[in-house]
């Protein structure tokens, strides 16, 4: 853990709050809980957890398009770390704008201030 994590991500996180540059986003996990020992055959019960956090959506540019692991239509959203109780994973989905997306990467920023997630439509 770096030094500058906390206190860098607080003011990256206030200056993008000040600037009224974050909007509402939401990160959505799907967890199937263990099955019950009595009927092991049984699936466990689907828990679907909305987590709510600030952010902003950003294009990528003709550069990363030609790169083989974007493709056109992919958003890049970019979430403000101490907003959000969770690290995103894969499995995940991020609802911005009215709009949902699958997770295709996770990258968090070294400072863990940000984590871009490139998603897709």
């Amino acid at each position: 853990m770096s030094i500058l994590e906390g206190e860098l991500a607080a003011t990256i996180t206030e200056a993008l709050l000040d600037a009224d540059v974050p909007f509402d986003i939401t990160i959505t996990r799907t967890v199937e809980t263990e099955p019950d020992p009595a009927t092991p055959w049984i699936p466990g019960e689907t828990v679907t957890t909305h987590y709510p956090c600030k952010g902003f959506i950003e294009q990528y540019d003709v550069f990363h398009l030609s790169s083989t692991q974007i493709q056109v239509g992919d958003v890049k959203v970019v979430i403000l770390v101490p907003t959000l109780a969770i690290t995103p994973e894969l499995t995940d989905t991020v609802t911005a704008r009215g709009k949902s997306y699958i997770i295709v990467n996770v990258s968090p920023d070294p400072a863990l201030a940000t984590i871009e997630l490139q998603a897709r439509g």
